[in-house]
């Protein structure tokens, strides 16, 4: 590219201010440069979209040709445009487009389709100082910039921009959506160097005076081929910040002062010239003209393929203790809401999502019995959802005799008071990691006292049951699950656990006496199995003052086969279930003095 000529420019129509950022569209991505057939052996810049035709400048043999003092041959920049498909790809041979009645160089253009305005570069062939007909390398023509309308179907120049000078060159027009705002390129005194972006505004009087865009963008080098994207992303080419070499390729955000100028990077730039790069609306291709090596003429006209960037999304789902949770659910959710992809933690807790780079996620875990959590992440590679465990208690209050619920009763949780509901149930939730006492309280029956955890427990419903036993004297009740060896009356564990409930009734309920009966079925000598059942007795009532009961509130007794509680007698043929039914361990109370009649 050469630089004197000043003649390289973009399209733009898009601006947007005031709007809430969504994402810049150069944010989280990744480039792939590549060569068009559209290209000659000549110079190829300027591309721009103009409907569904892409146009660029090209110096072709088909073009103008002017006498040049001193040369045999003088090629003029013309227009030439391509069909594009709605993802901007070029379905169509090249062609050139419509005269527009400009003398030497056209283009490059900017399309404004709310307005129906091709904003164009041409040379300025008004300079009385310069002799028409003819160019010498000394003496070349500036540029101005002109704007056309369609008028029954060809393009007619309507109006020239106020500001264009024959003695310095206005070109490279870029026109805001709505048609209000106009970036070009001057040389114009007082700029900051040799070339600096400006922008104009149209009011009700016409376009305003220009304004150098200041030191945030232009620099004492070239500043050139303004272009802004849909979401308010200025491009421009400059060889004053360094770079790959030439002229390289640049954005900066204009919704954010502050925001910094990027270079595009190596995989966009070259050692060469880049500028003149353009957007299609889909965001995920562009076109730029470069001279880098490996081109077919001097100035080539090259395809940027736009490809959102991904990285992998590392996670971990623990508990509340920071133990890994399995089988939790993760959902990756977009800035909107809407779900991407769910899938659930393995065994240790772990998960994993492709996401791309730049945009902003919201990453959820749940599981039953957990509370949910969530958290914003934009470009993390790790992130750790922490459940808290979600408890929730159904406790039963029940008659020890019958068996039946209790409505209606009252039940102290951690001194709060609730009522059991028809079913006899309390229900309500819990905390992780916490312990309540549980007390229950009713006239005529001795009183209940209970302890629930959350401690080293997996969340879920913690269910329990508070049997109720009605004082009557002599009254008797069996207690479950009092196992011993054949013909032994050592006690097994799991009776044990059975006899400490009984340990705790007996500590709540210090004015209780009662009596241990144990019985046998009938299998057995009388003699053998009333002996048998008194030891039993004797063995759970050592046990019991063992655990610190006094031994005057108890009195064994064994009842052998004496007492059968069904049919099963000596001689009777039986099943083994209807055997077990008789060899049972029974509680009777024998004494209840205590002076409370009702709650405390």
């Amino acid at each position: 590219m050469k630089l004197s000529l000043f003649l390289l420019g973009l399209f733009c129509c898009l601006e947007i201010f005031g709007q809430g950022k969504i994402r810049n569209v150069f944010e989280g991505v990744t480039y792939a440069v590549e060569p068009m057939e559209v290209n000659s052996e000549n110079s190829d810049f300027g591309p721009a979209l103009v409907g569904d035709q892409l146009l660029f400048n090209s110096l072709d043999q088909t073009g103008r040709k002017w006498k040049v003092k001193g040369y045999k041959h003088h090629l003029f920049y013309v227009m030439f445009g391509a069909m594009v498909d709605q993802h901007g790809e070029v379905v169509g041979e090249k062609c050139r487009f419509g005269n527009v009645n400009t003398k030497l160089h056209e283009g490059p253009v900017a399309y404004c389709e709310a307005t129906g305005e091709l904003f164009m570069t041409s040379s300025n062939w008004e300079n009385p100082e310069k002799k028409k007909g003819y160019i010498t390398r000394k003496n070349s023509y500036e540029l101005k910039i002109v704007i056309a309308k369609k008028q029954q179907g060809e393009w007619k120049i309507v109006e020239e921009f106020p500001y264009n000078n024959p003695r310095y060159s206005t070109g490279h027009p870029a026109i805001s959506s709505d048609g209000q705002v106009l970036y070009f390129t001057s040389n114009r005194p007082g700029g900051m160097g040799g070339s600096d972006i400006y922008k104009s505004h149209r009011t009700e009087n016409g376009w305003s005076d220009p304004v150098n865009l200041g030191p945030s963008v232009n620099t004492a080098e070239g500043d050139m081929f303004p272009y802004l994207t849909d979401d308010g992303v200025l491009v421009f080419s400059s060889n004053g910040r360094g770079g790959s070499g030439g002229m390289d390729l640049f954005y900066k955000d204009m919704n954010n002062e502050a925001s910094k100028v990027v270079n595009f990077g190596p995989s966009v730039n070259s050692a060469g010239d880049d500028f003149g790069l353009i957007i299609h609306p889909s965001h995920k291709l562009g076109y730029f003209a470069s001279n880098r090596e490996g081109g077919m003429g001097d100035d080539d006209i090259y395809k940027l393929r736009i490809r959102e960037a991904l990285l992998t999304l590392k996670g971990n789902v623990i508990d509340h203790n920071g133990n890994p949770l399995p089988e939790a659910i993760v959902q990756l959710q977009d800035e909107n809401g809407a779900v991407v992809e769910e899938t659930l933690s393995d065994g240790a807790g772990k998960f994993s999502f492709e996401i791309y780079k730049g945009r902003t996620y919201r990453v959820s875990g749940s599981k039953p019995f957990y509370i949910g959590a969530e958290k914003q992440i934009k470009d993390e590679d790790f992130v750790e959802l922490q459940l808290m465990g979600e408890y929730k208690l159904e406790l039963a209050v029940l008659d020890k005799s019958t068996k039946e619920p209790m409505p209606g009763e009252e039940v102290f949780i951690n001194n709060s008071a609730m009522l059991t509901d028809d079913q006899g149930l309390v229900k309500m939730d819990l905390e992780p990691a916490k312990n309540y006492n549980v007390k229950v309280l009713k006239k005529d029956y001795l009183r209940r006292f209970m302890s629930v955890t959350t401690f080293n427990r997996p969340p879920g419903i913690v269910r329990d049951t508070v049997y109720m036993f009605r004082i009557e004297i002599e009254k008797t009740f069996v207690i479950e699950n009092i196992y011993y060896e054949f013909n032994k009356w050592d006690l097994l564990p799991a009776s044990k656990t059975e006899l400490d409930k009984l340990v705790k009734i007996m500590n709540d309920n210090p004015e209780l006496t009662f009596e241990m009966g144990s019985h046998t079925d009938c299998r057995g000598s009388d003699k053998y199995n009333m002996r048998l059942s008194e030891k039993r007795a004797e063995s759970i009532i050592a046990y019991i003052v063992e655990r610190g009961i006094d031994r005057r509130r108890i009195k064994s007794k064994g009842y052998g086969e004496t007492q059968l509680i069904n049919h099963c007698d000596d001689g009777i043929d039986c099943t083994e279930e209807e055997h077990r039914l008789n060899r049972r361990t029974e509680m009777k109370i024998l004494s209840y003095r205590s002076s409370i009649t009702h709650h405390f």
